[in-house]
C-alpha cells in the first residue's frame, strides 16, 4: 500500500513539473523567454524579465516621463525614459517605454518593451 502511494506521489510530482515547463514554454516566460518581451505594468509593480536576468520595477510616471528601477545580482540603477526612448543596457537588458496601455485593456497601466542579447 505504501509503495502505491509513493509511486502516485512521484508520478503526480513529475506531471506537475512537466505542466509547469509547458506553461513556461507556451507563454515564453522563465528560461523560455525570448527577446523582445513586452510588459504592461501599473506604477509600483515589478516584473522578472530576460529569463531571470533582471527585475524591472515601474516607479513613477511624471510629465510624460517614467522612472524605472532595474535590478540584478550585480547591482542595478534607476532609469528615466521619455515615450519611445530606449535606455542604455543595464543588467544585460534594455528597456523602451511604449506609452500608455489602451484604457479597456488595463486602465492606468503603461507598456514597456524589454530586449536583450542572447
Amino acid at each position: 500500500m505504501r509503495t502505491r502511494i509513493f509511486a502516485f506521489v512521484v508520478v503526480l510530482g513529475a506531471l506537475g513539473w512537466l505542466l509547469l515547463l509547458g506553461v513556461q514554454r507556451q507563454f515564453r516566460i522563465g528560461r523560455f523567454a525570448a527577446s523582445p518581451q513586452e510588459l504592461t505594468m501599473l506604477p509600483g509593480q515589478r516584473a522578472i524579465v530576460g529569463g531571470g536576468r533582471a527585475v524591472v520595477g515601474f516607479a513613477v510616471l511624471e510629465r510624460r516621463r517614467v522612472t524605472l528601477e532595474v535590478r540584478c545580482a550585480g547591482g542595478g540603477s534607476r532609469l528615466e525614459l521619455a515615450e519611445g526612448a530606449a535606455s542604455e543596457e543595464v543588467c544585460g537588458v534594455r528597456v523602451r517605454w511604449l506609452g500608455a496601455a489602451p484604457p479597456l485593456e488595463a486602465p492606468g497601466s503603461n507598456r514597456f518593451e524589454v530586449s536583450w542579447d542572447d
